[in-house]
């Protein structure tokens, strides 16, 4: 404002554009400058500012100042919405700035044309260009903590954050609409938000439509199929005759294109006014657009795996629910890709009665997340059993819905599901059954603590079935063995699983990763490599979770070698995420990558990384507790010079810990990413106490790896 006649603020709608030009405003008036103000920019009673309707009506007004004056001796004029001018009075204002007469402070839409006027003056370079982008995630912690007075844990800022991309006015309209229906928690000093839980209210509603108004009809359209759609690829929109829409839709930010390698989808720009637009739309209109892009999906082949569970799921939606497989083919397929809820709610489906079923009342329970869930689930699958015309496809379906519950961290309702399906007498698919104990016997074992009980079932189980055809159930037992700490131990039982006969996929898939695992957390990452180069021939037969955990472990045995590159090649063997949605396929690989990241310099990308899964619904699998992503994310934020904020999320950690008990493993690694916090935040003694004392307690387990690098800690901080 001091340099030059001004300035022009750019930016898409609802990025404070207008906060921005009041607030420039009144330290310009509060500074003694003559400021005035068109259409209400940045006036309020009280203030020295000078209002007028219309810019010609102020220009009129004004008496500009000498040609020969400073700038702070010329009025300073602000304009909101510039681009609504016509062309003669911004022709006017133009000529008035370039005499050096007056500066002017303006703010326009980035998707709307400005008058010639306008652009002359930025063109010129009269008045700065001033490009205003929404908040990224730091300046959007800092504008919620000065709202909110306290801190935001890290999975509340990925939940606004995802809701709004950091749009200003989308957070502020979200935050108060949250602290209204009392979603917006404080407890212990800390804010936390679930997510949007119910409708929208009207004014969260209504501001949103704000940004979708002149919308021609196709490009309404566009957006309501989009809403109960999304993503969606360019052909479907082009075969809907919508391909010009969407290019609107592009230039004024409404939708977002997305491109992987030769696919093109696109995405409403706001997430949240998908949630928006779909609670406002027309039961008909919805159904009517599901099914519209479930039958071209259909037409296009549905080539990939995840377009055979969005046609599932779109036409369930809009009524038509398919028959019992298709359901549990589409909730197995949600399952690998770790999209629980839908998971859950697809193998609810196949549980309740077929529509020929017309002799017993209709079983439409339970509904997830409710008060009697635990209750209306026992009901249910006590039902299942107890029809014998229909049990074998509703046992599976039990099975199956377990599964899930695990992965939707619900181990109490997981266990009641899985017990009574097991006990239930009915014969399912052996590998079905075998892996349902796999699951049942870790969820007692690391999500219920019950060690003991899990070993005891694993025990029955092999002996039920025979040890020749126990397959993964082999790998569950090393499993339990490296979860009580017992890694020699685990490392025998795997090498006598594997030595004693050519095994088979469903033994060397589970065996193989874990038993690696413990060789690295040994000390031994060389014989690790080894032991996975043995099977790397065979590996890509094996499931993707196991191929993951392979890549994962892999990767960290080569980095302990110092061979980064071959690190980097092994979690890029296997993709980790879903693109569209960030979520990581298997926690453990996540967490291996960003380590790498880490090791490179590269703590940054590790950070967005972290706060991607740390807010997802992901499950902690083994070794990986809740408080292990908090903790890492602490030591990268450290790393990236964000001392403050790393502090905070340690805080956040050490509140995780009190509430879960953790694993030997997993505790090692949040006990050392809270030293190296405390050393990089100046606190040294403390950091080399807690590294001396990790050192002490990893050593006497055998976990040497730890043990060397806390050591190392603690001599960097004592030297420093």
């Amino acid at each position: 404002m001091q340099r030059r006649g001004g300035a022009l603020l750019v930016g898409p709608l609802g990025v404070g554009k207008s906060v921005l030009l009041a607030t420039a405003l009144r330290r310009a008036a509060d500074e003694g400058r003559t400021v005035l103000s068109v259409g209400g920019a940045g006036w309020s009673s009280g203030t020295r500012i000078r209002g007028f309707g219309t810019l010609t009506e102020c220009l009129e007004a004004v008496r500009p100042a000498a040609a020969d004056g400073t700038a702070a001796d010329r009025p300073l004029v602000a304009v909101d919405d510039v681009h609504l001018l016509d062309t003669a009075v911004s022709v006017r204002l133009h000529r008035l700035v370039a005499a050096g007469r007056l500066s002017v402070l303006a703010a326009a839409r980035q998707d709307a044309p400005t008058p010639t006027g306008i652009d002359k003056l930025w063109v010129e370079r009269l008045v700065e260009h001033v490009e205003v982008a929404p908040f990224d995630r730091t300046a959007m912690d800092t504008v919620l903590r000065a709202r909110l007075g306290g801190h935001t844990d890290t999975a509340t800022l990925e939940r606004l954050w995802a809701a709004t991309h950091g749009n200003a006015l989308m957070l502020r309209e979200l935050v108060e609409h949250a602290l209204e229906d009392g979603s917006l928690t404080c407890a212990d000093g800390t804010w936390r938000w679930p997510g949007l839980t119910r409708r929208p209210g009207k004014r969260l509603s209504d501001v949103i439509r704000v940004g979708l108004r002149d919308l021609s009809h196709e490009e309404h359209e566009l957006v309501q199929m989009l809403a109960v759609a999304e993503p969606l690829e360019a052909e479907i929109v082009a075969a809907a005759g919508l391909s010009r829409a969407a290019e609107a839709l592009d230039l004024r930010r409404i939708v977002t294109v997305e491109r992987s390698r030769s696919r093109v989808r696109l995405r409403l720009a706001v997430p949240l006014s998908r949630v928006v637009i779909a609670s406002r739309m027309s039961d008909l209109t919805a159904a009517r657009l599901r099914r519209e892009v479930a039958d071209s999906l259909e037409r296009t082949g549905a080539r990939r795996e995840d377009d055979i569970l969005r046609i599932v799921t779109l036409r369930t939606e809009a009524g038509l629910v398919p028959e019992r497989e298709q359901l549990l083919g589409a909730a197995r397929i949600a399952l690998r890709r770790r999209e629980f809820p839908l998971a859950e709610r697809l193998c609810l489906l196949a549980l309740q009665e077929e529509p020929s079923d017309l002799d017993t009342p209709a079983l439409h329970g339970p509904v997830p997340d409710s008060a009697l869930f635990g209750a209306d689930l026992r009901r249910l699958v006590t039902r299942v059993v107890r029809d014998p015309e229909q049990a074998v496809p509703r046992v599976r379906a039990a099975l199956l819905l377990g599964q899930v519950l695990v992965g939707r961290d619900r181990p109490a309702e997981a266990e009641t599901v899985l017990k009574a399906a097991l006990e239930s007498g009915v014969a399912v698919p052996l590998d079905e059954y075998v892996g349902a104990v796999h699951t049942r016997v870790t969820n007692l074992a690391w999500s219920l603590r019950r060690v003991q009980e899990a070993g005891e079932l694993l025990d029955h189980t092999v002996a039920e079935v025979g040890a020749d055809r126990a397959g993964l159930l082999h790998g569950t037992r090393v499993l339990i063995a490296v979860m009580s700490d017992r890694l020699q131990e685990a490392v025998a039982l795997g090498d006598t699983a594997l030595d004693a006969t050519a095994p088979e996929l469903p033994l060397a898939q589970s065996v193989v990763p874990t038993v690696a695992f413990a060789r690295s957390e040994l000390g031994d990452p060389a014989g690790a490599l080894n032991l996975l180069n043995r099977y790397r021939d065979v590996c890509d037969e094996w499931d993707t979770d196991a191929q993951l955990l392979a890549n994962s472990v892999s990767a960290r045995c080569s980095s302990l070698l110092g061979h980064l590159r071959s690190a980097a090649e092994a979690l890029d063997a296997v993709h980790r995420y879903d693109p569209g949605h960030g979520r990581p396929v298997l926690l453990q690989a996540l967490l291996d990558r960003c380590r790498l990241l880490r090791m490179l310099g590269q703590s940054e990308q590790a950070v967005a990384l972290l706060r991607g899964a740390i807010a997802s619904e992901a499950a902690h699998e083994y070794p990986v507790t809740s408080a292990w992503p908090l903790a890492q994310l602490a030591g990268a934020l450290a790393e990236s010079g964000n001392h403050s904020e790393a502090l905070r999320t340690l805080v956040e950690v050490r509140a995780l810990r009190g509430e879960v008990l953790g694993f030997p493993i997993s505790e090692d690694e949040i006990a050392y990413e809270s030293a190296l916090v405390l050393a990089y935040t100046g606190d040294h003694s403390s950091a080399a106490a807690q590294a001396v004392a990790l050192a002490e307690r990893a050593g006497a387990a055998g976990r040497t790896v730890r043990a060397t690098n806390a050591l190392l800690l603690a001599a960097r901080v004592t030297e420093g």
